[in-house]
């Protein structure tokens, strides 16, 4: 199931069925301390690291949020900007340019995503519960395309909550906005304080891997 209640709509009369709570990664092992080994990497120190996980254009194009995003961390020098994608998936040649933004192709985006000061990521369900279970500040950006889940709906779920902030695709200079916010005015530090107290649901991982071994061993 989701984090919030307003967005299930899972199956109550079949007896077959039985509902979990939200599958949430929880291990994410890296070799290593990762902001040291990205200071060695880019051979200067950094105060913030933000991450962007938007996806990699399959849903959408998503280059006027990233070379927004570049841009602006192109104009501070105390950030590190991490762009995540999926190994293997394309990557618009003009984000290579940017001195302060790098590409990183890994399967492991968590390890990174924990490790940030922002996340910017869209609100699929593995990425939204994962930056609300680990404690994440995030904007999320959702992705729109029709044949995708109610990406929107879900974050504006968190947002409402001030868990979050949601910023929608066509909103690029209230991104930027927020991103100040986030790392400049204590947003960041007020929404990880929030998501440390709030009261989500039991994670159903360990229930769900249970079933599934009580079904194939029938």
């Amino acid at each position: 199931q989701e984090a919030f209640e307003e967005l299930n709509g899972g199956v109550v009369w079949d007896r077959s069925v039985e509902n979990v709570g939200p599958i949430v990664q929880v291990n994410s092992e890296v070799n290593g301390r990762i902001r040291q080994k990205l200071e060695e990497n880019i051979g200067r120190p950094f105060q913030n690291l933000v991450v962007s996980m938007l996806g990699g254009g399959s849903a959408a194009d998503r280059s006027a949020q990233l070379q927004t995003l570049c841009n602006h961390f192109e104009r501070r020098s105390d950030c590190l900007h991490l762009i995540i994608v999926w190994p293997g998936s394309k990557v618009e040649p003009g984000l290579y340019g940017w001195r302060n933004s790098l590409i990183l192709q890994t399967q492991n985006a968590l390890a990174f995503a924990r490790e940030a000061d922002l996340v910017i990521s869209a609100a699929g369900y593995n990425s939204f519960h994962e930056a609300l279970y680990h404690q994440m500040p995030t904007i999320f950006m959702p992705q729109m395309a029709p044949y995708m889940d109610d990406q929107e709906r879900r974050a504006r779920a968190a947002s409402e909550r001030q868990l979050a902030e949601t910023v929608l695709a066509h909103e690029l200079f209230r991104l930027e906005r927020e991103v100040q916010a986030f790392l400049d005015d204590g947003k960041a530090a007020a929404v990880r304080e929030r998501l440390l107290a709030a009261e989500l649901p039991e994670i159903g991982t360990e229930r769900a891997a249970q079933l599934i071994d009580q079904m194939v061993q029938k």
